[in-house]
């Protein structure tokens, strides 16, 4: 509120006003809206807003469902039982296995802000995609230490599955659907790939390996 008196003692009454919504924000302008200046909410927040009551409960249902499953510290001493990050690029029969479950871990890069994006539904997702992809890289090999680590990741997907993943995962994916109608409508999409992260190092070579 003194940022918005100075403001007016400085330049005098303004067109309108443009905000979040919080009650801060809402209270400063008061005195401005009484005099009939306009105040309209920033798209931006309004969104984010709207996105947060669709999209929250279960974003956060299912974070406590890879908790319970405890699907990171597996996928961490698998891939450290493969030799870790720089097993990737050794060359070994492990590496390609080893950016698999790097790429579970940790996806292509950072994932935008939520809930303009779901880290958590992305993440269940590469959990239970990996087992397959793993499966297919591995095949004619009769390694018994790359079969124990594909029947890991297998258990590790049914076991986030027993949390009631799935149904959880379905709801988040109507949920973002009309978020994603929304943000159209208001013309709060992003269509340019300027935003888009670098894939790390590791995922590129992870792509190189299913291509």
């Amino acid at each position: 509120e003194p940022v918005v008196k100075q403001t007016v003692r400085l330049f005098g009454k303004p067109v309108a006003a443009m905000r979040d919504m919080s009650k801060p924000c809402a209270a400063s302008v008061t005195s401005l809206r009484e005099q009939g200046v306009k105040d309209f909410i920033c798209h931006y927040h309004f969104i984010a807003d709207i996105g947060s009551d669709l999209l929250e409960r279960d974003h956060r249902r299912l974070k406590n469902s890879l908790k319970a499953a405890k699907v990171t510290a597996t996928l961490r001493q698998l891939l450290s039982s493969l030799g870790g990050p720089a097993a990737i690029t050794s060359g070994a029969k492990t590496a390609k296995l080893a950016a698999i479950v790097y790429w579970t871990l940790n996806g292509n890069g950072r994932t935008p802000r939520f809930p303009f994006g779901l880290a958590h539904l992305d993440y269940a997702k590469r959990v239970l995609s990996a087992p397959q992809q793993a499966a297919d890289i591995i095949s004619g090999l009769r390694s018994k230490k790359l079969r124990q680590a594909v029947d890991k990741l297998k258990h590790t997907a049914r076991s986030l599955l027993d949390h009631d993943a799935h149904h959880i995962m379905s709801r988040l994916e109507h949920s973002r659907l009309l978020f994603e109608r929304l943000r159209s409508i208001l013309r709060m999409e992003d269509r340019s790939a300027a935003h888009e992260q670098p894939l790390l190092p590791e995922a590129e070579v992870f792509q190189r390996a299913i291509i």
